[in-house]
């Protein structure tokens, strides 16, 4: 038997860390009782393995009003955001 979309979705909340309490609770109750929810599970698990050798880098306070001025000012000239990273490339 095939896990459903939302199944799929509420172990991978739990496995990032984004499930409420309830929704926890659930998703641990569906691995223990469902051979396939505990496999993908732990493929879950395994690809994000490689995130906790990750610095976390904090992110600049202005960082959105810098970006917003930037398309703002890019805002009449026809320039998509791919074309404007191309753009500062050159």
């Amino acid at each position: 038997m095939s896990l459903r979309r939302d199944e799929l979705e509420l172990i991978f909340d739990c496995c990032v860390g984004i499930a409420t309490s309830e929704q926890f609770d659930n998703g641990r109750q569906l691995i223990a009782d469902n051979p396939e929810a505990a496999d993908f599970c732990a493929a879950v698990q395994e690809s994000l393995g490689p995130l906790d050798s990750c610095e976390v880098e904090t992110c600049p306070d202005d960082l959105v009003e810098k970006t917003m001025a930037r398309v703002n000012a890019q805002g009449g000239s026809g320039i998509t955001p791919m074309g404007l990273c191309q753009r500062q490339r050159e």
